[in-house]
């Protein structure tokens, strides 16, 4: 330790792991005996008995939410778990032949009688009833009504009332009051410019429905607090800054009383965007699970570029997304990213990205082309499944594996160009891609999975390395067009109705040591000889 000075030594020290080796590098030599001192921020969490060691701490580091934050407690912003009311689901949602209960003397029954809703307001409600020429339902029980369900109970009283041929009407000038469209249309009925524009009014409350839900799940946020050990404020330790590095939601940043914190690792969820918008906010560095599912209005997107993570489902369903670009520092991409983007024709992908996750494009069938970064060595299963524009695809030099189903019906491709280091091709991994033409195996595969090339219908060649030892089920099956492949002479087993269908095969060769060979392997008209 002679060639350590005091300063590099506490460089080194930044990097322990706990205070017995804060303890011990002290002890090896006594120009360390101060490096405590020398920090001004905590390398390791630090409890009431460890900060004594750290005398000069101006700045507090915090990587957990159950590390001793001496007093100084955030208000962790979270979305409550639904709590169901105790009463009756019949009085609210009626049978599908039956019009929903809307508290109007057509609608069955005289009132629904609703949790924390007193005497005063149901008699209230019926004199409204009996009065409003109309039958319009009370401001005051709807409020409850609505403000009493989750996103998801919302969604199905939609549907029970479509089933009634009343939909509801989400006014902002009615304060939640749900209007009975088919009263309106039946009053308009004469009037043909009436019922044209209540048509009109109907399709934009349709396109705004899930923006008048999210104003409803905006009271539904709820706060907790990070523990300490230290309950009295008097006794609070006060500090120049506190860095907040576990991951945190938008929300919580906004909330005055944290405005103290300095918060690392931000994520944007799904109901920070229906409080606070679409845009993305500076602080921001990973956008959450599903923030942007099933945004219909949304056609392009810039992401900024301090976004680091971008989770599962986060674009899903977006059907008239045209173009994404990601972030060039991007390093996580979750599942089903941008699955079910039908109008989606670009996408840049990041350069430092190593695996394609599962169903990231699958069914977005106008994705015509797409340049795998060379960072990329995996894609997971039915990652492009169902991109029936994708005509070409180049795998990078470092790819190594190829999960199962990832192109299947892809069947636009033509041709695919495979990297020598390749190890693995999934089962049904190129499944009914019709239009692929000539395929050469990679060095390195030692398995063609079930299903693997099954249905191309158009593949006339097919080029096997010496490294296969086995051709599985249906692996080449209903390749109408295949006239020549090679079976590589290390192969032991071919499966069941491998070549099943292959009626443009007149000839194949078969290695003495394939012994394993399953039933209608070949077509009848195949004549085989052995080697």
């Amino acid at each position: 330790m002679t060639r350590i000075d005091t300063f590099h030594g506490m460089v080194v020290s930044k990097y322990f792991l706990s205070m017995i080796d804060f303890i011990n590098f002290t002890l090896v030599n006594t120009k360390f005996k101060d490096n405590m001192d020398m920090f001004h921020a905590n390398p390791i969490p630090l409890t009431l008995k460890t900060l004594k060691f750290f005398t000069k701490i101006e700045t507090l580091n915090l990587w957990s939410e159950e590390d001793e934050s001496f007093g100084n407690t955030i208000l962790i912003a979270y979305k409550p778990k639904v709590v169901y009311d105790e009463y009756n689901d019949e009085d609210e949602v009626n049978d599908d032949n039956e019009e929903p209960n809307c508290g109007t003397d057509d609608c069955g029954d005289d009132h629904v009688e609703l949790p924390q809703q007193n005497n005063e307001e149901v008699v209230e409600n019926e004199t409204e009833k009996t009065n409003e020429e109309n039958d319009q339902p009370n401001d005051q029980n709807e409020e409850n009504n609505w403000n009493d369900q989750d996103e998801e109970t919302v969604q199905q009283n939609i549907e029970t009332t479509n089933c009634c041929d009343v939909q509801p009407n989400f006014s902002s000038q009615d304060n939640g009051e749900i209007v009975d469209n088919q009263e309106e249309r039946t009053n308009d009925e004469s009037n043909e410019d009436g019922i044209e524009q209540t048509t009109n009014q109907n399709e934009d409350e349709n396109i705004n429905v899930e923006e008048e839900i999210d104003e409803i799940e905006e009271i539904k946020i709820e706060y907790r607090q990070t523990t300490s050990q230290i309950t009295d404020a008097t006794q609070k330790v006060k500090f120049f800054n506190i860095n907040v590095w576990f991951n945190v939601n938008y929300h919580t940043t906004q909330k005055e009383e944290n405005k103290m914190f300095t918060f690392k690792n931000v994520t944007y969820e799904s109901y920070d965007r229906k409080i606070f918008g679409i845009a993305i906010p500076e602080c921001v560095n990973s956008l959450g699970e599903s923030c942007y599912t099933n945004t219909k209005k949304m056609t392009t997107f810039v992401v900024p570029q301090n976004i680091l993570a971008i989770k599962d489902f986060c674009f899903n369903r977006c059907c008239n997304l045209t173009s994404f670009e990601f972030p060039k520092f991007v390093n996580h991409i979750g599942r089903s990213c941008f699955e079910g983007c039908s109008s989606l024709v670009t996408v840049k992908l990041p350069q430092n990205i190593e695996v394609l996750p599962d169903n990231m494009f699958n069914g977005c069938e106008k994705l015509s082309a797409i340049e795998i970064p060379e960072s990329v060595t995996k894609i997971e299963s039915t990652c492009f499944m169902n991109c029936r524009a994708l005509s070409t695809i180049k795998l990078p030099s470092k790819f190594v594996e190829l999960e199962s189903f990832v192109f299947q019906f892809c069947d636009s491709i033509t041709s695919i160009q495979f990297p020598e280091k390749m190890k693995k091709i999934g089962q049904n991994a190129f499944y009914g891609c019709y239009d692929l033409i000539e395929m050469t195996i990679p060095e390195g595969i030692e398995c063609l999975g079930n299903c693997c090339f099954c249905e191309c219908r158009n593949l006339s060649k097919v080029v096997i390395p010496e490294t296969v030892t086995k051709i599985d089920d249906a692996c080449f099956s209903e390749c109408y067009v295949l006239e020549q492949i090679n079976i590589p002479k290390n192969v032991k087993e071919i499966g069941t109705d491998a070549f099943q269908l292959c009626n443009s095969l007149k000839n194949i060769d078969i290695p003495e040591g394939a012994t394993l060979i399953g039933e209608r392997a070949f077509p009848n008209t195949v004549k085989i000889n052995r080697y």
